[in-house]
Formats: C-alpha cells, structure tokens, sequence
C-alpha cells in the first residue's frame, strides 16, 4: 500500500486553508486510509510566495489520531519546486517519531478537523 502513496505523481490536493508566511498546506483525500480512531494521508507544504529556498516544498505521509488529537510523520520527501515538483532532494523514513500533540490554530488541526470529521 505504502507504493501508492510513494509520490506526487496525480495528487488532487486540497488546500486546507492554513496558510503562514508565504507556505500553503493542502491534503490528497485520495490517500486518505482510517482504523479506527487512526486517519493516514498525504499532505503537502508548498512556499508558494517569499525568496527562494533550497527546497520549497515537502510532502509527508501523516498519521493522525482523532481521539487523542495527536499526529506524527510516518515519511516525508523534499522537493526543489513549489507542489512537489522539480528534482527530489531528499526522501525521509521516521520510524521514531513519537506522536505529538496538535497545535490550536495550526495546519495540521485544520487538517485533523478535514480527515477526522465533525
């Protein structure tokens, strides 16, 4: 399963409408998966404004607990262009990464709010 969310290849993303200083968050519900209170989806950062970066957007494989409010990166890639596009810089596997409270206001609670539901 984890090959078809291996990329940016024809993602439909969705903008979440959280927005800080130039970078847009967004959301592929089509690799949207759940057990039970558990969601996993592919969400993306774009700088879409602002100078140019060495990577100006990254894409991650999120997992998100809707009852506890808590989400962690599973894996994440880095991109030279804006969307998940130009040359791949770096691809990131985070077995450790402990779960983390969802920040009031942030991206990723507009995301929990969209792949949760009410």
């Amino acid at each position: 399963m984890l090959g078809a969310l291996a990329g940016p290849a024809g993602a439909a993303w969705v903008e979440v409408g959280a927005a800080e200083a130039g970078m847009r968050h967004y959301f592929d519900p089509a690799t949207l998966s759940a057990s039970g209170d558990l969601r996993r989806v592919q969400r993306l950062a774009s700088q879409d404004a602002g100078p140019q970066r060495e990577a100006m957007s990254n894409q991650s494989l999120w997992q998100v607990d809707c009852r506890l409010a808590q989400g962690r990166i599973v894996q994440m890639w880095w991109f030279q262009d804006a969307m998940a596009q130009g040359l791949s810089l770096e691809i990131t596997f985070r077995t450790d990464t402990g779960w983390q409270p969802i920040a009031p206001g942030s991206p990723s609670q507009a995301l929990m709010g969209r792949v949760c539901g009410p």
